[in-house]
């Protein structure tokens, strides 16, 4: 009985939380300021009914135009993942404000006339997690578009390891551009013309040389003239150099744009960071090929749809693990809440069906928990099942990885099982996650972006960034890791 009545009062607590939630008071964005974001909303209307201007914001994109989902053209031109927006999304989605423009600016830089007389900077490569990996590599875009340099990955696939070892990269690619579009049509030979070395003999610098450029136009310029005479130099991202903060790593041109939208200042790096990711996750044509290969669900809906990504594992040494009952209540309470496109619209017609649950996790005692709750309260229960979760070692504790003689075990499948359930997650239309997992962050990120789904209502329920979790629509109040 004490266990049902604290499943009870748990329940009741988010239904509380949730219930004085409408859709008007649901902001576009988390990130967003609620002031700024109305403001931004009342000089589209004044703009829209030949009213005179509100303060400064005549000088800025109107809010709608700049935050319209992108077009296919767009998409195509840039080589954006694609096939991540519904019918729906195209009509009533949003995008994070001026990120096309923002988008448009890296692929420039990315992108310069000549190749040969082009400068670069090469990445020594980011050792770590699958979100982890791609915020850090954003980094290296940044300090590339602060000082005008193409970035491209290390040619010998630095500090890529069991991502890359398998059959569909071999004699492709060890670097990630075996799954992604290239970063720029420019090659490392076009950065070694010149240089009489090769990849490895040109000068190294790190990341905290970077810092006071991105703190002053002085110090961006002071920087480039320090690197005159310097075609190339290899980014050294996790060894040497002094400390450094990221939240400062956002290029001068970039914060034209940002100053202009309603984001809070506390999250404009995070803002920043979920264009670097979007141009980062590009899968290219044999990634999008495999991908479908996998894709078998039967979603007949994804505006019923709600994603989680159940973290545990090796995740604890960094943060609370949470079990799956906290991530279905909360689902399900965003559900009744009409937080969701099709449970909103059940609600005017009278039906209370429940939706779909895409679940993502390492854990496989989640996957037989959720089916047994599927079954019990007639809740559809998605998820992949392309290899033994059991048996790879993102199920293992950090204990258990770091134990002597543990030899790690990664399927070939692996990488491609991730990007296959973020397409699936980036396809629903609201969350429930961590956001203390870099894993959740990029959800948010791309579906914030790419995905065309800004307007969503996406759940927080980790405590490192959530004061009081679920944080629904709004609420966050770090971005700084």
């Amino acid at each position: 009985y004490q266990t049902q009545f604290m499943s009870y009062s748990r329940s009741l607590l988010l239904f509380l939380c949730i219930y004085c939630l409408t859709l008007d008071d649901v902001i576009s964005w988390h990130g967003y300021n609620q002031s700024a974001w109305q403001h931004h909303k009342n000089a589209q209307h004044l703009r829209h009914n030949k009213h005179s201007h509100l303060n400064g914001t005549d000088q800025c994109p109107d809010y709608y135009e700049a935050t319209r989902p992108y077009p296919s053209s767009f998409i195509s031109k840039l080589g954006l993942w694609p096939g991540l927006m519904t019918d729906y999304d195209l009509e009533y989605g949003e995008t994070l404000y001026g990120s096309k423009e923002m988008l448009e600016l890296i692929y420039i830089n990315q992108n310069p006339e000549n190749c040969e007389t082009a400068q670069y900077i090469i990445s020594s490569g980011w050792p770590f997690g699958f979100g982890s990996r791609i915020h850090m590599e954003g980094v290296g875009l940044s300090i590339g578009l602060n000082t005008g340099r193409v970035f491209l990955y290390h040619p010998d696939g630095d500090n890529v390891h069991w991502e890359t070892k398998i059959p569909f990269c071999r004699d492709i690619a060890v670097s990630l551009e075996c799954f992604y579009e290239r970063l720029s049509k420019c090659t490392i030979a076009d950065a070694l013309i010149g240089t009489g070395k090769d990849v490895n003999g040109i000068p190294n610098r790190y990341m905290s040389d970077f810092q006071e450029s991105f703190l002053s136009l002085q110090g961006q310029a002071a920087l480039k003239e320090s690197l005159q005479g310097i075609k190339s130099f290899n980014l050294m991202m996790h060894t040497g150099g002094g400390k450094w903060d990221v939240t400062t790593y956002i290029p001068h041109v970039v914060r034209k744009v940002i100053n202009c939208s309603p984001v809070n200042n506390e999250a404009k790096h995070y803002m920043w960071r979920a264009v670097t990711s979007a141009y980062f996750t590009r899968p290219n044509y044999r990634t999008l090929n495999l991908l479908a290969s996998h894709s078998n669900l039967a979603i007949s809906d994804y505006n019923e749809c709600i994603a989680m990504f159940v973290r545990h594992g090796d995740k604890g040494i960094e943060m609370k693990l949470i079990d799956f009952t906290t991530y279905r209540e909360t689902a399900e309470m965003m559900w009744a809440n009409q937080l969701t496109p099709i449970s909103r619209r059940n609600s005017h017609s009278g039906q209370r069906a429940n939706g779909t649950l895409f679940i993502t996790t390492e854990d496989p005692a989640v996957l037989q928990e959720a089916e047994l709750w599927g079954k019990e309260t007639n809740w559809g229960i998605a998820f992949t099942n392309l290899f033994d979760r059991g048996a790879q070692t993102a199920y293992k504790t950090w204990e258990e990885i770091h134990r002597k003689g543990y030899q790690p075990v990664h399927d070939d499948l692996e990488y491609i099982s991730m990007l296959l359930n973020l397409q699936y997650a980036l396809r629903c239309e609201a969350w429930v996650c961590t956001l203390a997992s870099n894993s959740c962050r990029i959800i948010d990120e791309l579906r914030i972006t790419i995905g065309g789904k800004a307007n969503r209502n996406y759940a927080d329920l980790s405590a490192e960034t959530c004061k009081q979790p679920p944080c629904i629509g709004g609420g966050q109040y770090r971005y700084d890791t």
